[in-house]
């Protein structure tokens, strides 16, 4: 997702998507302070005092902002402008998986006001059931805040169509049946619900970690699936035709001996590897049988088989997007560990020209909570261009697809 301050030198913007630009920035600088007076904002955004003095005016005649007195020993006392005291707070809720749900409630500025991780034994309930067991938990949370939710994020663990509300390529079935926008708009009359694959979430929060000027970013999530985001210069996702780029693991790695194809999340998914040890592994957790993987051989030989295919695939990533970046992420960070670990042996030694070799691999320094805190500002941001924008919604699509929002 482009900001709004990357985009304002592009030449194709007109003046009034300039205009609409900086009342955007200017909002949300407002929304995201404790309180900011005009001058502040305009010395922020680069633009005159007056062109900052007018936008905050329609603000304020919109009513959603107000001004406070400032203390002062001397002069006039200044004021500072915060949003309107009755917005809001934000939901987000993460899917990625089925048997642990969670969420967090956020206040605009980004405050943890609530959370709860609510876990469920295999098979114990079907994912409706789960849901709405994590929902009335929401909404006894949301008894206790006084603002109004201004906003959902639901995480989800595959690639979402908004046109038919589902999802596909779900890393468990049971989520392909399920239509979640539905679910949380009947469950809270909310129209800003936002749903977001949860690998795109990562590795935008990833990305925003560094705050560098400009690179591109190769992001592998090896957890239960297996999923990858190609992100360029500019901060931005491919996103694909069909929203497909970046499925890594659904890619050919090998042939099996009978000439079927074997699929790299066969060889990196952690639920996949426990498949395929002797079933007194299969119930226990991966990060308990990641560790024996130095005292069993047949844990090491799965293992050392994941390390050869990502080193493969990320020597092959190098040649097809030559990105500035690799960062490898699992929820089980030794592996996250070993497999940059070995891939950097793999990739010094294959690429023995210095010139070609320039990209940086490194495990993920974000956690579910940069996720979580990525997805409230996503979620923030789309309540903004809703609530000031003279755009209509498909403009608003068009918007995006040219990565002007």
């Amino acid at each position: 997702m482009a900001s709004m301050r990357e985009i304002m030198g592009k030449e194709q913007l007109t003046v009034n998507d300039i205009r609409y630009n900086n009342k955007v920035n200017l909002f949300t600088d407002i929304v995201a302070s404790t309180g900011i007076t005009r001058n502040d904002l305009a010395i922020k955004n680069n633009i005159s005092f007056m062109t900052a003095k007018n936008i905050v005016d329609e603000l304020l005649e919109k009513d959603l902002i107000e001004e406070h007195l400032l203390n002062s020993s001397v002069g006039r006392k200044p004021t500072a402008l915060k949003v309107k005291s009755c917005y809001g707070n934000v939901v987000c809720i993460n899917l990625s998986s089925i048997n642990e749900l969670f969420y967090i409630i956020y206040d605009l500025r980004g405050v943890k006001l609530a959370s709860e991780v609510l876990t469920f034994k295999p098979h114990e309930k079907t994912i409706d059931e789960k849901l709405a067991v994590m929902l009335d938990a929401i909404k006894t949370s949301l008894q206790h805040i006084s603002t109004e939710t201004i906003g959902i994020t639901a995480l989800v663990p595959g690639i979402y169509y908004d046109d038919t509300d589902m999802l596909r390529f779900a890393v468990d079935s049971e989520l392909e049946d399920l239509h979640i926008k539905s679910v949380l708009n009947e469950a809270f009359n909310i129209e800003n619900i936002q749903i977001v694959h949860d690998t795109l979430a990562f590795a935008n929060a990833e990305y925003e970690l560094d705050n560098l000027a400009e690179y591109s970013q190769f992001y592998l999530y090896c957890g239960e699936g297996v999923g990858g985001c190609f992100m360029n210069n500019d901060g931005t996702p491919v996103l694909g035709e069909n929203l497909l780029a970046g499925e890594i693991g659904n890619i050919i790695h090998a042939w099996s001996y009978a000439g079927e194809p074997i699929r790299l999340e066969t060889l990196l998914s952690t639920a996949e590897m426990r498949q395929r040890l002797p079933e007194e592994y299969r119930e226990m957790s991966f990060h308990d049988v990641f560790r024996m993987k130095e005292s069993d051989r047949e844990i090491e030989a799965v293992v050392n088989e994941a390390f050869r295919a990502a080193s493969e695939m990320l020597y092959n990533v190098i040649w097809l997007f030559n990105p500035s970046k690799i960062v490898v992420d699992s929820y089980c960070r030794e592996y996250a560990d070993a497999i940059v670990e070995h891939a950097e042996d793999f990739l010094n030694h294959h690429f023995k020209d210095g010139f070609l070799y320039k990209t940086k691999i490194t495990a993920a320094k974000s956690d579910e909570y940069h996720t979580m805190k990525w997805c409230m500002k996503y979620t923030r941001l789309c309540w903004i261009e809703q609530i000031i924008s003279p755009r209509t919604d498909l403009e608003l699509i068009s918007a995006r697809k040219e990565g002007v929002v």
